[in-house]
């Protein structure tokens, strides 16, 4: 299920603590509601009038867009 709020992924809850805009979509971080160590990352597009969650293209992306949340959160 998703909602604005969070998402269930494999049985377990997942809370989106931050979004942070680039460009043509935004990162959405999201963190277990049991594990605050359990932590990713998707962005979410917009097609068509519908928003879309998508994984990262790579590392390379995921490194990116930590460095985004962690600079916005010192």
């Amino acid at each position: 299920m998703i909602d604005n709020s969070k998402l269930e992924r494999n049985g377990k809850t997942y809370l989106v603590i931050d979004k942070i805009p680039n460009s043509d979509f935004q990162y959405v971080y999201f963190m277990n509601e049991e594990d605050e160590n359990d932590i990713f990352v998707r962005k979410e597009i917009q097609e068509e009038n519908q928003k879309y969650l998508v994984g990262l293209a790579d590392e390379q992306e995921f490194l990116t867009a930590m460095k985004l949340f962690q600079e916005k959160n010192k």
